[in-house]
């Protein structure tokens, strides 16, 4: 070395970790070892959580439609199956359009004393009395259109102890199908 120079000390090789840099280096993966482990059992709790919501999801939703629409079957006994659908047949019956009809043919000859409609056989019973037997012919044939059919003069009898001897009759008539609906 020459005299007056400061001495460098340059060394060439790079400074080997110490044992401080090691143990901080392992401490460091086993904190990122572990965390990688947790993160892992979260996920897997979380899918064994939204598997369990969807499960209790369709039990909701299939409680849900079974209480808002619950089957005919489990509301109504058989017998009272049959009568709601004769009660619904009655009324989509026509019932205006029907007894306009017979009221069009009521003339004021004729006097109608009682009406029997059967829904389930389209059938009407009418029963009445006339002035006379011309009157009672009269009436059926005005009956004889739209929706009435088939009218026929079931029974008549002439009733000679009343005054006027007025003519009691009982008439049959079936009703086409029209809905009021």
């Amino acid at each position: 070395m020459k005299p007056g120079l400061p001495d460098l000390a340059l060394d060439f090789q790079p400074p080997r970790p110490g044992l401080l840099s090691l143990v901080l280096f392992l401490a460091a993966l086993l904190v990122v070892a572990d965390a990688a482990l947790d993160e892992r059992a979260a996920q897997e709790r979380r899918e064994v959580a939204e598997q369990a919501a969807g499960k209790a999801e369709k039990r909701n939703e299939r409680a849900t439609a079974a209480r808002r629409a619950p089957s005919a079957e489990t509301l109504l006994t058989p017998a009272e199956a049959k009568a709601l659908a004769v009660a619904e047949r009655a009324v989509r019956v026509d019932w205006e359009r029907l007894f306009g009809a017979i009221d069009r043919a009521v003339s004021d000859d004729v006097a109608l004393l009682n009406l029997r409609p059967s829904v389930s056989a389209q059938n009407v019973q009418l029963g009445g009395e006339a002035r006379d037997m011309a009157s009672v012919h009269a009436f059926v044939e005005a009956l004889r259109q739209a929706p009435l059919a088939r009218v026929v003069l079931l029974s008549h009898s002439v009733r000679s102890n009343e005054p006027g001897r007025p003519v009691a009759f009982e008439i049959s008539a079936e009703w086409q199908t029209v809905s009021a609906r």
